[in-house]
């Protein structure tokens, strides 16, 4: 992911992050690596399952507009990154972020949400 972001001189990126191992692990060693590229991680969001997943996402989402969010990083499970997408989708932000994430190589992700992820990589 690292060298996605060095790839397009991304400076300033935000993360959104599953809560749990993976998630959590992803978005630190991204924190870790970014910092000493020179990499800004502006802020590092978390979604959960335990809770209103749609409450969540969308306070996820009025997050990242507040911060005025580019480029978010995606280290979520797939049924976390349909709920943000259906929220990105809900608030006609569709085309507004680039969006990365490993779970882009998914089918299901290509055919439901393809048109919301204007600059999404395989990583």
């Amino acid at each position: 992911m690292l060298d996605i972001l060095l790839h397009f001189n991304w400076t300033y990126v935000s993360v959104v992050y599953s809560e749990g191992y993976y998630g959590e692990n992803a978005a630190e060693q991204l924190q870790l690596a970014a910092a000493s590229s020179g990499i800004c991680v502006g802020a590092t969001l978390a979604l959960t399952r335990h809770t209103d997943a749609t409450r969540t996402a969308d306070d996820v989402v009025s997050r990242l507009i507040e911060i005025n969010a580019q480029v978010v990083i995606l280290f979520t499970h797939l049924e976390e990154t349909r709920t943000l997408f259906g929220a990105v989708k809900q608030q006609q932000l569709i085309g507004r972020y680039d969006v990365h994430g490993s779970w882009l190589k998914y089918h299901d992700y290509s055919c439901n949400f393809s048109h919301i992820s204007v600059g999404g990589q395989w990583s």
